[in-house]
């Protein structure tokens, strides 16, 4: 390791960080752009926001953050040091495709074919019997939405569907930030996740 989150400056202004570089064995040099995004498939969005695939925050989107990873991100440079052999993003997340359309195979341009995939809905749109296979529902606080039941410090209790319905009402009267849900099934031994899910406020993406 050479350097980690190094603050980049052109005179006294801060022009980005690079969060790695570092040597392999063979002494080549590398500069790695690490995130964690979560985009929505919302092909009417193309029009107004540029992509069909944006994020909670709608301003975001898969083209841009991929856009600025690939055109300035990786371009960033240490002064102190000589150039870098490589320069490789790494990027982990999940696209999400709505309730309606699960298996649709619309993906962003530099998205790899084999990504997460998990549901979006809106509030209104939870459905009051729970899709086969998926009799519990687990919320996921923000640190936990890539990881979910895999983290070892994951502690949250499994609601029943009626009850994961009631507490997203709740939810929304009060927020309009995302709920990332697992949905999960113990009726063959031990609780697996059959799908990840995240819930929006009715009014997304507008407000």
């Amino acid at each position: 390791m050479e350097a980690r989150h190094h603050q980049v400056f052109d005179g006294k202004r801060t022009v980005g960080e690079i969060d790695f570089c570092v040597r392999d064995r063979n002494g080549q040099r590398w500069h790695l752009e690490s995130t964690i995004k979560f985009y929505l498939h919302h092909p009417s969005s193309a029009s107004i926001h540029g992509s069909a695939f944006i994020g909670p925050d709608p301003r975001d989107s898969f083209e841009r953050k991929h856009q600025h990873l690939m055109q300035r991100q990786l371009k960033l440079s240490i002064p102190e040091l000589s150039p870098v052999d490589h320069a490789l993003p790494i990027a982990r997340g999940i696209l999400f495709y709505h309730a309606g359309e699960p298996n649709h195979p619309d993906r962003p341009d530099g998205a790899n074919p084999e990504h997460l995939r998990g549901l979006w809905m809106r509030t209104s749109e939870w459905p009051s019997d729970p899709p086969p296979g998926s009799n519990q529902v687990v919320h996921l606080p923000k640190p936990y939405w890539l990881s979910g039941l895999m983290n070892p410090g994951f502690t949250s209790e499994a609601m029943t569907w009626q009850q994961a319905g009631t507490n997203i009402q709740s939810h929304f009267q009060h927020s309009k930030s995302p709920l990332m849900l697992s949905l999960r099934s113990e009726e063959t031994g031990p609780a697996v996740e059959t799908q990840r899910c995240i819930v929006v406020h009715d009014t997304w993406p507008e407000s």
